[in-house]
């Protein structure tokens, strides 16, 4: 109670209750709970844009449907169960005479990742936001081409770096590594490699070089990037979890033994550093999850769901359907998967993989990603048919976002052919009997 509820996309509802307790299944399912959400929006709200569309509506006047925009904010007021297997939630929406600071901070966070006073800029963000990034892609391009002048000027090289970010999800990380690169060079007409301004791109182009496998050009970016922070004289928050995301990125890439990072525990070694920095920062909803992965790389498991389960606490704190929420599952299932705890390592992936799915389409990277985690463990538990159930879904979603050409889609078929072919003497046998 008190948290908050929200979706990226618009968010259709409706006026009649019957017809609502159809769609919400009215407990009927076998699998899931059904949730009838019960939303109090108080006269002339001006807070955000909604509108009751029955007379366009393709089920007609009979639904009376009222839209919200995109990214609306409720505050959960309540929830309490109808039956066995039905909820229903009571949420409000705030007013601006109303509206608490805490509700506004999440609200102004989605309007400044997705709002410009350019269109084509808004629609190529909201579809990056809705992972739709082949769509973006062309938005981008088009700012490209003709880019905004006067009122809607919009930096070239912002245009470049998020297009970088979008290529990088994308996993074409020579086409991201272009669009970063030329963001960089555009404001280095007019700044210093030292402006502060350039540590992020500098880490953004560092992490799609260790993407790409380019170790080597990826530590003389970082580098850089490190560099930057540590000429800031009081580096503050935002500083602070980029440099040590940085250390993790090259954990992350095994590549521990490079000169930018000590392993040694001395007084300055990062290690130390890690911990001053959670002290001094203990509401962070990232360190605790970079810090949790140099352990994690090292070997030191206990140590790593330490500070995994620190930065847990403070991200449900704030929002627990956050997809920042769903990679602490991620890696707390990793740290199970490698010390042999399969059960608990699906536990911590089916999270992960929940959450994911309230903030992205079904055939989204990232619930590829999760999907295949939780194959791999059915796999080492030796139960194949739900492995066989899940890499079969990773297929679908690889084919979906690259086509039948590209590396994660022969990944997934050569495990479909290996588990069908020990799975088939146990199907014959089945028979048989």
């Amino acid at each position: 109670m008190g948290g908050f509820y929200s979706i990226p996309n618009f968010l259709s509802t409706t006026g009649n209750r019957q017809l609502a307790e159809i769609f919400a299944g009215e407990g009927t399912s076998i699998e899931a709970d059904s949730v009838l959400f019960e939303i109090d929006v108080p006269k002339n709200s001006r807070t955000v844009a909604y509108a009751n569309i029955s007379e366009d509506s393709a089920f007609g006047e009979g639904e009376n449907e009222v839209l919200f925009t995109m990214g609306t904010v409720f505050r959960i007021i309540s929830a309490e169960k109808i039956n066995e297997r039905a909820w229903l939630v009571k949420l409000k929406l705030s007013d601006d005479e109303n509206e608490d600071e805490e509700t506004r901070q999440v609200q102004l966070r989605f309007k400044n990742e997705i709002i410009s006073s350019n269109g084509t800029m808004s629609l190529a963000r909201l579809a990056s936001r809705m992972a739709r990034y082949d769509v973006a892609v062309k938005f981008y391009d088009l700012l490209l081409q003709n880019p905004p002048v006067d009122d809607e000027f919009i930096p070239l090289s912002k245009i470049h770096e998020e297009l970088g970010f979008v290529y990088y999800s994308l996993q074409q990380y020579e086409n991201a590594i272009e669009h970063y690169e030329a963001s960089i060079q555009i404001d280095l007409e007019e700044y210093p490699v030292t402006d502060r301004r350039f540590f992020k791109r500098c880490n953004d182009l560092g992490c799609a070089y260790l993407a790409n496998r380019d170790f080597m050009k990826a530590e003389q970016i970082l580098n850089t990037a490190m560099r930057i922070i540590e000429d800031i004289s009081e580096p503050d928050q935002t500083s602070s979890e980029i440099y040590v995301k940085i250390i993790a990125d090259f954990f992350r890439a095994k590549k521990s033994d490079i000169s930018i990072v000590s392993l040694n525990e001395g007084e300055d070694s990062p290690i130390h550093k890690f911990q001053s920095l959670v002290e001094k920062y203990p509401n962070s909803l990232s360190l605790g999850n970079d810090i949790g992965t140099v352990y994690y790389v090292k070997g030191n498991y206990e140590k790593a769901m330490e500070m995994y389960e620190l930065c847990l606490a403070n991200q449900l704190s704030v929002d627990r359907y956050d997809p920042c929420v769903a990679r602490t599952y991620s890696n707390m299932g990793f740290v199970h998967h490698d010390t042999g705890r399969y059960d608990m390592a699906i536990e911590f992936f089916n999270k992960e993989l929940k959450i994911l799915m309230k903030n992205h389409h079904s055939n989204h990277l990232e619930i590829s990603g999760a999907t295949k985690a939780m194959a791999i463990c059915y796999y080492m538990q030796g139960d194949l048919k739900q492995a066989l159930a899940c890499w079969t879904k990773v297929l679908d979603m690889q084919i979906y976002n690259f086509s039948e050409i590209h590396p994660t889609v022969d990944e997934a078929m050569t495990w479909i052919i290996r588990i069908s072919e020990k799975l088939a003497p146990q199907e014959s046998e089945e028979e048989s009997t």
